[in-house]
């Protein structure tokens, strides 16, 4: 071969390599399906899940029951005494029995049940998470008695609601620790059962997203009935966008209307104040038929005129109604463990007449006490006390009901005597 025309060639190859070489892509492996390449996808704006991980649905599995002994269905009691102080025996709300399933609620003809939804995930002071676990620890008066007689009298109907009553604690929801809409996923389907059995359900939550899942399941489990819901608040919580998640703590009352859980004509809204609330969400309410009483109205006309309103907006609703309180619809001096205290709220001996009124007039399906945050709370946890005492009124008014008692503002006679 010429030896010129073999350099040309050589030559040739040479730059051909050198050009391959730099245009040619690298070549890339798929990222592990476990990695955080893999996870995330910011074009589309997801997070992709392994749902090939063994632990994926791990957090809401129920636990086997082959090994246990064989029971009858019903409440089951863990008390080794007839009578106990408060700080004695297993924790339970109130010391009541335990129930497992819908079951144990229909063969114990268990008119209320107390359920946990330890959801967290607050942008600000996080801790609501251990709000169940407090309130069934946080009771420091109520002697409780195990066989369901009469022990302690509520002092304004001096009635026993725990004698007229058949409460008990249906423990906890499944709740997934990293994500916010796959526990309201797993709590829905345990406040439906619950509901189906036909139980009012005292809710102790968990951050202000908790009704997301239990206004739904309990809608859920009455789909022929219409139900109102009463919100005590702070706050509006009707925030149309929360940085691309839609359900968060500050949404669940403009989501349960827009999914049309809930009529907007249907929800009264009470006790909003502070820095935090909206023109927009005003008009918002206005716009979806929402009765609201801000704290400015009450201040000027007085708790007890605005609390008869609601109870007259309620009688011209449902007869169901789920009521939800967040904890800093109270003053933040009594209030202090929660997770945005606001000052300039309603005082517990104001709130606690209407709270046992609407219980009394109509028929309460539900209620919620949220945002209790006993990392907050004072050492002598006055704030979880204020809000067993809360669920406790409520329980008052259930069982005045239960006993005839038409009158919502009913006192017994002998505590209006002076002499």
């Amino acid at each position: 071969m010429n030896p010129r025309k073999c350099t040309w060639t050589l030559l040739a190859v040479a730059l051909f390599s050198i050009t391959t070489l730099t245009v040619a892509e690298p070549s890339k492996k798929s990222p592990r399906k476990q990695s955080l390449d893999w996870s995330l996808d910011e074009e589309k704006g997801i997070i992709r899940l392994n749902t090939d991980d063994p632990t994926y649905n791990l957090w809401k599995e129920k636990r086997s029951t082959k090994n246990d002994p064989k029971r009858e269905p019903g409440p089951i009691s863990l008390h080794r005494n007839l009578i106990g102080s408060p700080f004695m025996g297993i924790p339970t709300f109130l010391r009541r029995p335990v129930a497992i399933n819908p079951e144990d609620l229909a063969a114990g003809k268990v008119d209320v049940a107390f359920i946990g939804v330890p959801i967290d995930f607050n942008s600000v002071r996080r801790g609501t998470h251990l709000g169940p676990q407090a309130l069934r620890t946080a009771e420091a008066l109520l002697t409780w008695r195990s066989d369901g007689e009469s022990m302690i009298d509520h002092t304004e109907s001096m009635l026993d609601p725990l004698s007229v009553l058949n409460v008990v604690d249906y423990g906890d929801v499944p709740i997934e620790p990293f994500s916010l809409e796959r526990s309201l996923n797993g709590a829905i389907p345990v406040v439906r059962e619950a509901a189906k059995a036909g139980v009012t359900l005292l809710i102790s939550g968990g951050s202000h997203s908790v009704p997301l899942a239990t206004v739904r399941g309990i809608v859920e489990a009455n789909p022929d009935e219409p139900i109102a819901l009463v919100h005590f608040d702070a706050h509006q919580d009707a925030a149309p966008y929360g940085i691309g998640h839609p359900a968060h703590y500050g949404t669940f009352i403009r989501t349960i209307v827009d999914d049309n859980l809930v009529k907007g004509k249907h929800v009264i809204q009470v006790g909003m104040r502070g820095p935090v609330n909206s023109l927009e969400g005003l008009r918002w309410q206005r716009k979806v038929g929402i009765r609201t009483y801000y704290m400015a109205d009450i201040k000027k006309r007085g708790f007890d005129k605005v609390a008869r309103d609601i109870l007259a907006d309620l009688a011209r609703g449902p007869k169901k109604i789920y009521v939800s309180v967040d904890l800093d619809f109270y003053d933040s001096s009594v209030a202090v463990g929660t997770t945005a205290p606001e000052p300039g709220g309603v005082m517990p001996g104001d709130f606690f007449p209407l709270l046992r009124a609407m219980a009394i007039q109509q028929e309460l399906v539900g209620l919620d006490l949220v945002e209790v945050n006993p990392m907050l709370d004072n050492r002598s946890q006055s704030t979880m006390l204020l809000a067993v005492r809360t669920m406790y009124e409520a329980l008052v008014g259930m069982a005045l009901k239960k006993q005839g008692i038409t009158d919502p503002w009913y006192v017994h006679p002998e505590v209006l005597k002076h002499r």
